[in-house]
């Protein structure tokens, strides 16, 4: 039997938008993403930090089927 292919779903689906005086305090300092397996197997995903000013929670990871885990993504003293 072959299960159905893990799909990745990503909420909010927006970006992070944020305002404040240069060097901060910004507002919001951070936004969350959830990441759901909308699947029925098992995936392996990556995030890249390519803005040296953020920082995110969690570079990768493991998601069962069905599962769900958060990444906060949060701007740094850069």
């Amino acid at each position: 039997t072959i299960g159905v292919p893990g799909a990745l779903a990503v909420t909010p689906p927006t970006g992070l938008t944020s305002t404040g005086p240069v060097g901060g305090p910004f507002a919001p300092s951070n936004q969350a993403y959830t990441l759901q397996n909308t699947g029925g197997t098992s995936i392996n995903w990556t995030a890249a930090n390519i803005q040296a000013w953020t920082t995110l929670s969690a570079l990768s990871g493991t998601l069962a089927a069905g599962a769900t885990t958060t990444v906060t993504v949060s701007i740094n003293t850069t």
